[in-house]
């Protein structure tokens, strides 16, 4: 670890020395002197050092040496850090007044006489390691690996490959479809070495289309090695709702737990647990067992006596890939061209290799991709020099991802060791950690003019390439998020980095005087103090609080927060999200060195002015201090403020006046117009005509507000060709309406912009960037949305924007038509939406204006007239009740019409079907909708048979709030052949459900509640038809006075629940036979006074609910009710009374 370290550190401080620039006095030159020759001495020690980093093993001395001169070059490079200052602070001060130049003028020479004093020092210290190291000779032969091919290469982002798991695949899934367990929550545990794919395999299960129909809700939770539990429910209920509950108290998140998963079939991945105590696992497991039973966890752990505890089936073991597979897997990693995959000498090195990896599939990936850049002479010292121990000592795996580890260039060696600053099993997000990186000073300009964040990413993309990050999650707009780093590769980054990056507890145990970078991988409160051990530490560069959102009481206390300020001076990246902090106490100030400061999540309403003197400030998180009024007004003097993020600061008023001389920044998240009588402290929107570095997401508020105003020929963001999304929202209260449309022509982005998001818009039409010229405009739009503009009547082209992927509108009153004109050019008709979402659009008719009326005319539908949206899979048509048509989706798998009309369901379904009998081709022979949800359509009798029949490829159907509906078609059910959910409720007038279930033989899920009208003794007996039926549930069907005779041939069913059906008097005898039958539940049948014979013969029952039956209640007692000797044999019996109603 130390000559990489400390190469980049030298490396970093002879830059920044040849960079500073000195006047031409006595005591400057005699600085200017001192500073070269440090820069001569330090061009002697990284020669050393790059000798040193070949060396194959240092001795004891060597180790010795290198710690001392670690310490001395921090040193050097805090001084040269606050030399950096000053000559900051003297240019911002040469644009003052000339008094204040005057002033500054005799300081600095003072200051330059200091400074050329501790250069000496310093230089002194370094002559003194010097004679000790024979004036940095090495005394002894460096044995050197071969030199690395200097090619260029350039890699594609791409999913990991995955070989050799489909019979694991499988068998995993056939274990998770067994419900023959006694308990409700059945837990397979995955058991394997690290890296073998445990959490590969778990995910491809987890994302299998099968596995989705059985489970809802899926949760994902990662566990690692700090097993909390209400840090776990946590994560199951975000994972379940995709929500954030991070200011719940256990109580809160144990009752939102109930109601995900009560009753409810579910599926939860508890991914790499350590843990090893049986109470704590007893506890999670008791929040479970409310779940419906055929519930899963599914474990994944690499110890056996974790996998005893949880598990309530035997382990799966998970073996290493067969010689077969693990050569596959290489072949796709390691070879650089179809030539060297058919070269034999290499071929024989490589199977030699990956012989050495023993069907490790992370060993394999890491190996093959730092071969990937390597040539056969390479390959071959590889495995005759690096390879050769492997095996004979240690973990052999861990000893493989080393020698892959050793061929990093030396800038991502820096930045994979900064990584051991995360707990394992912690998802990094990708921003962060660049800019983390980027405040260590750890990342070098691969070329001119190329911004830090570039070079970032670009470190970032090459160790997420050669597999040292995984589990990548990507944005809607491509992307990446967040990122994992492998428990074995988190262990080798601590144990390159040594006891300089330390993760610890809050007592510090493990934190040395020599350490400079310090996690706290649990949460602090109000009783924690820094430890003794930390503040003998006092030159760290880092302190985290990576874990910090999961506590309890997360508050730092005002003295401790202080003493933070105070005791660690050397401090480059400070956070503390998330800790109760009120007030930033103004000694921020002493941390000149401070480059990253995260304060997101605190309770702060000002900044204190001293803020404003960290001048190397970088990064500023300043997002969700919701309490957060004003910024800073000096904030305009951080010139090296590079990133200044305020998501969901809802108070924060307005921005401050001179923001556009921050021309350094990357990341500006909001823009607030200011409002009120004290407008000349507000920064007006032309402030932002000189931010044209700032990429990623801008948010601009208060649009229509005081300074908001602008010319058209402003264009205030159009030379922002990295900005990828904008959000511009008006103010409704302060706002008329009359300037709109001008400002938002000055509003328009660059081209390059893929989301765009516009709402309380009062102008009645759009400027011309948006219409005419829309194609040139926005010509890499993916996202789309436009929502609460009520004077708005004619809307853009939409159908031009070629990228166009997701569509959005909502909330337009005025909006009559989405297109004014059907176009007679042949163009393809939206070619890349994917997603089409209409919400509350009341006075919508069709999707054109004209034409429309002429196409009816004729007799042919809207759909035979337009060409179909081509790649369309998902549409949500809500509150647009006057919608008669819209062109046709033939491609679309999920279909949504919530409040809308029946003439337009009747439009599509009809037109589809009429489409795909007409087509000739295969491919279209039938409908690929899948999700069909057919909600409040209020004027509806009856479900079109013909568009019904086409819908082949249909898997879930909801029929609800139809409060119209009489009953279902019969020919019409006779084409859903892969139907397998079914959810009809709250349908008033419902009488018959008709003959035509019998056709629905892949039904697996049929739930019918709230139907008060519903009858079966018309077509009782084609339930016999339903012969993959697992689940039924009968809730609130108070005319229900007997159950479908043909259930009785329904031997599939697994869980019945008959619930408030008031005039069900009896249960039949047939009941006996239905022999997988596992969970039966009555709920509020009071009449029901026996349970049949039949219920003896059950033998599969695992679990009898009865509640408020009052004569089942009493005759099913235990052992003294007159019906107990017929459910005797049932494993769990649930009696229950309620207290209240």
């Amino acid at each position: 670890m130390a000559t990489t370290a400390l190469l980049g550190i030298a490396s970093a401080i002879t830059q920044t020395l040849g960079t500073l620039a000195l006047p031409y006095i006595q005591t400057a030159i005699d600085l200017r002197n001192e500073s070269q020759k440090l820069m001569n001495t330090l061009s002697v020690i990284r020669a050393v050092l790059m000798d040193l980093e070949e060396l194959k093993d240092l001795s004891h001395a060597d180790q010795d040496w290198l710690e001392k001169l670690h310490d001395v070059l921090l040193d050097a490079d805090d001084l040269v850090d606050d030399f950096a200052t000053k000559t900051l602070k003297n240019r911002l001060v040469a644009q003052r007044n000339v008094i204040a130049k005057v002033n500054n003028f005799f300081s600095t020479l003072g200051f330059y006489a200091v400074m050329a004093k501790r250069i000496r020092d310093i230089r002194g210290r370094l002559d003194d390691m010097a004679g000790d190291r024979a004036k940095f000779g090495l005394s002894r032969q460096i044995i050197v690996s071969q030199a690395g091919n200097t090619e260029e290469v350039h890699f594609n982002v791409y999913e990991p490959c995955v070989v050799g798991r489909e019979d694991d695949k499988k068998q995993l899934i056939g274990l998770l479809k067994n419900t023959r367990n006694e308990e409700n929550v059945s837990v397979i545990p995955i058991i394997g070495i690290g890296g073998v794919g445990k959490t590969t395999l778990a995910h491809i299960v987890y994302n299998n289309e099968e596995v989705k129909r059985m489970f809802e809700p899926r949760m994902w939770v990662s566990v690692s090695e700090v097993f909390d539990v209400k840090a776990i429910v946590q994560k199951m209920l975000e994972s379940a709702t995709q929500k954030r509950f991070e200011n719940f108290d256990m109580n809160q998140l144990l009752t939102l737990l109930e109601k995900e998963i009560s009753r409810k079939r579910f599926l939860l991945v508890l991914d790499n647990v350590w843990n090893k105590n049986r109470d704590d696992w007893l506890n999670l497991k008791g929040l479970l067992l409310s779940g419906a039973r055929g519930s899963q966890v599914i474990v994944t752990t690499r110890m056996e006596v974790v996998a005893t505890i949880c598990g309530t089936a035997s382990p799966y073991v998970l073996e290493g890939l067969s010689e077969e597979m693990s050569w596959s897997l290489f072949k796709q990693v390691a070879f650089k061209s179809r030539a060297d995959m058919e070269n034999p000498r290499m071929v024989s090195i490589g199977k030699e290799m990956v012989w050495k990896c023993l069907g490790n599939p992370l060993a394999i990936r890491v190996l093959g991709s730092i071969l990937f850049r390597k040539s056969e002479q390479e390959w071959r010292h590889l495995k005759d020099v690096e390879l050769s121990d492997i095996g004979q000592s240690g973990n052999k795996i861990l000893q493989i991802l080393k020698v892959s580890y050793d061929h990093l260039p030396s800038h991502l060696k820096r930045c994979f060791m900064y990584c051991s600053l995360f707990p394992k099993g912690y998802s990094m997000d990708k921003n962060t950690l660049v800019n983390l990186w980027i405040a260590q000073g750890l990342v070098p300009s691969f070329y001119k003019n190329q911004s830090l964040e570039d070079a970032g990413n670009e470190c970032f993309m090459e160790l997420l390439t050669m597999s040292f990050f995984q589990d990548v999650k990507i944005n809607g707009l491509g992307n990446i998020q967040s990122c994992k780093m492998h428990d074995f590769l988190n262990d080798l980054a601590r144990s390159v980095v040594g006891t300089v990056n330390v993760v610890t507890d809050l007592d510090g145990r493990d934190i040395v005087e020599r350490t400079r970078h310090v996690s706290l991988c649990l949460s602090t409160n109000s009783l924690w103090k820094i430890p003794e051990a930390l503040l003998k530490a006092d030159r760290i560069r880092t302190l985290l609080l990576p874990v910090q959102s999961m506590s309890y009481d997360r508050l730092i206390t005002k003295s401790t927060c202080a003493s933070i300020l105070a005791c660690f001076l050397c401090l480059r990246a400070l956070d503390l999200h998330d800790s109760g902090i009120e007030v930033v106490p103004d000694s921020i100030k002493k941390l000149q060195h401070l480059r990253y400061l995260d304060l997101t999540k605190n309770k702060l309403r000002r900044l204190p002015k001293s803020i404003t003197g960290l001048l190397n400030l970088q990064t500023l998180r300043l997002s969700y201090c919701g309490d957060l009024e004003r910024l800073p007004r000096g904030i305009k003097v951080m010139a090296s403020l590079r990133h200044l993020e305020l998501d969901e600061c809802a108070n924060l008023a307005y921005m401050p006046c001179g923001l556009s001389k921050l021309t350094s920044l990357h990341t500006l998240t909001m823009f607030i117009v200011g409002k009120g009588d004290d407008s000349a402290a507000h920064a007006g929107l032309h402030e932002l005509n000189s931010l044209n570095h700032i990429r990623g997401e801008l948010r601009i508020t208060n649009l229509g507000c005081g300074k908001g105003a602008a010319r058209a020929e402003d264009k205030i963001l159009k030379g922002k060709e990295f900005l990828q999304s904008l959000k511009l929202e008006w103010n409704q209260e302060a706002n008329d309406g009359r300037d709109d449309e001008v400002l938002l022509d000055s509003l328009q982005p660059h081209s390059n912009l893929k989301n765009l998001f516009i709402t309380r818009y009062q102008g009645a039409k759009f400027p011309l960037w948006m219409m005419a010229q829309l194609p040139l405009s926005l010509t890499d739009l993916v996202e789309l949305t436009i929502r609460d503009c009520p004077n708005c009547q004619q809307l853009p082209p939409f159908d031009q924007l070629q990228g166009l992927k997701i569509l959005r509108l909502s909330n337009l009153s005025s909006v009559e038509h989405i297109d004014d004109n059907e176009s007679e050019e042949s163009t393809m008709f939206f070619p890349s939406l994917q997603e089409l979402h209409l919400n509350n659009l009341p006075n919508l008719k069709d999707w054109w204006a004209r034409n429309v009326s002429g196409a009816a005319a004729r007799g042919s539908t809207l759909s035979m007239v337009k060409p179909s949206f081509p790649c369309l899979s998902k549409t949500t048509i809500e509150f647009c009740t006057n919608l008669a048509s819209l062109p046709l989706q033939m491609h679309v798998e999920e279909l949504s019409f919530h409040r809308a009309s029946e003439k337009l369901l009747r439009q599509q379904l009809t037109a589809t079907a009429e489409s795909l009998s007409a087509a000739s081709s295969s491919s279209l022979s039938h409908s690929k909708l899948k999700s069909l949800y057919i909600l409040g359509v209020k004027d509806m009798d009856y479900l079109p048979e013909e568009g019904l029949q086409q819908l082949a490829s249909l898997e879930y159907l909801d029929i609800s709030w139809c409060s119209r509906l009489l009953c279902l078609p019969d020919e019409g059910l006779r084409g859903l052949k892969s139907l397998q959910f079914l959810r009809i409720r709250r349908c008033s007038m419902l009488n018959s459900l008709s003959s035509g279930i019998q056709h629905l033989t892949a039904l697996q899920t049929l739930r019918i509640s709230d139907c008060k009208e519903l009858v079966f003794s018309e077509n009782s007996m084609h339930f016999q038809g339903l012969s993959s039926l697992t689940s039924l549930s009968l809730d609130y069907l108070p005319k229900l006075e007997e159950l479908p005779v043909g259930l009785k041939h329904v031997t599939t069913l697994q869980s019945l629940n008959i619930e408030t059906c008031f005039n069900l008097r009896e249960l039949p005898e047939w009941i006996g036979n239905l022999t997988s039958l596992e969970d039966f539940q009555i709920s509020d049948c009071p009449n029901i006074t026996c349970l049949p014979e039949g219920m003896h013969t059950l033998a599969n029952l695992k679990e009898l609910v009865i509640v408020e039956c009052e004569y089942l209640l009493n005759r099913c007692q235990r052992d003294s009710g007159e019906d107990w000797i017929k459910i005797a044999h049932v494993p769990k019996l649930v009696l229950q009374r309620r207290t209240s109603r």
